[in-house]
């Protein structure tokens, strides 16, 4: 399938001072205070080297114009409703919004020697720039290991990726799906073999909804998952350690703000904090009285902290791009 760059033309033709890291994002209005925390924190931690690609439904469509000039990297948006052949728009897509990036990554593979995949629900928290260094120079692929699994990498069979047990794997698969950084020398052909077979545009399927099955299903089936290097996921995603380890801050007056899980330092948090309810939801499905809920209490004041420095204290400020609605404790 060949894809035109309706948009920008040859991001070759185009490159002046780009990056040669890429970091995909896409979001519809709804994931908005997600997507202003991201390019709030990644601007707040020094990632200069970076040119996101902000994949964006038109409910948002003015937002990439407010906030394009507002940081230290470079946004490039890309409206995915003129793109039928990246996304299909119709009500019964549904999912195949957050997939639109298997199918983009044809525009850019030969302009990038690092490419990062991240979800809206995202905070970053350091400079992440040496990991594209590093994707860069190896033929490995790096993602988090899944905080709710603890399956082995050499233990996944084929058996395991049968799409009637899709809806169960996001408890079994032994990796997440994002964070993740590659070169798309070696692997823009895996990403392209998802959103063509795995998760089509035009055929939704059962397990449209389940990417960590997709992600691990293209993997596996492109003969990639032995090349998967597994970061720590306490580092990378946070979402095991919620309610098990307190996190620790680092906040000395005129530093940038460090935060630490199990003594290292955390690169980046995966949670829906900002959106109502969330926050309830976790105080609903555990028993606040346990030691555990104390940690999960603590965890949760520092990350509403840090969404609150991103949204309200940086560069781009969401009261000024977003009427839409935040959980009350934003």
């Amino acid at each position: 399938m060949t894809i035109a760059k309706s948009n920008y033309g040859s991001f070759s033709e185009k490159r002046g001072n780009m990056s040669r890291n890429a970091l995909m994002l896409s979001s519809n209005k709804a994931y908005l205070p997600g997507v202003n925390s991201i390019l709030n924190s990644l601007d707040y931690y020094g990632n200069e080297d970076l040119d996101v690609h902000l994949l964006y439904d038109k409910d948002m469509a003015d937002y990439p114009e407010k906030v394009k000039d507002k940081f230290i990297f470079n946004i490039i948006p890309y409206c995915l409703n003129d793109n039928p052949e990246v996304w299909d728009p119709s009500p019964t897509a549904g999912t195949n919004f957050k997939h639109a990036k298997y199918r983009y990554i044809s525009l850019i593979k030969d302009d990038y020697d690092a490419v990062c995949h991240i979800g809206a629900d995202c905070v970053i928290l350091d400079n992440i720039i040496p990991m594209f260094e590093l994707a860069a120079q190896t033929d490995f692929i790096f993602v988090p290991r899944n905080a709710h699994s603890s399956q082995l990498l050499e233990d996944l069979f084929v058996d395991d990726l049968d799409p009637e047990k899709a809806d169960r794997f996001i408890r079994s698969s032994p990796i997440a799906d994002f964070p993740c950084f590659y070169n798309p020398k070696h692997y823009a052909r895996t990403m392209e073999y998802i959103g063509a077979h795995v998760v089509p545009k035009d055929n939704p399927t059962k397990v449209a909804h389940v990417e960590i099955y997709a992600f691990t299903k293209g993997l596996y089936d492109m003969g990639k998952i032995k090349r998967v290097f597994r970061i720590p996921a306490s580092q990378w995603i946070g979402d095991e350690i919620v309610t098990r380890q307190a996190f620790t801050m680092r906040d000395r007056p005129g530093e940038i703000i460090r935060l630490y899980a199990n003594k290292e330092q955390m690169k980046l948090f995966h949670n829906k904090f900002w959106k109502a309810g969330r926050i309830e939801h976790y105080y609903e499905t555990g028993d606040r009285t346990l030691p555990k809920a104390q940690n999960m209490n603590h965890n949760i004041k520092v990350i509403l902290k840090m969404l609150r420095l991103f949204n309200y204290g940086w560069k781009v400020n969401l009261n000024d791009v977003y009427d839409g609605p935040v959980g009350g404790y934003l």
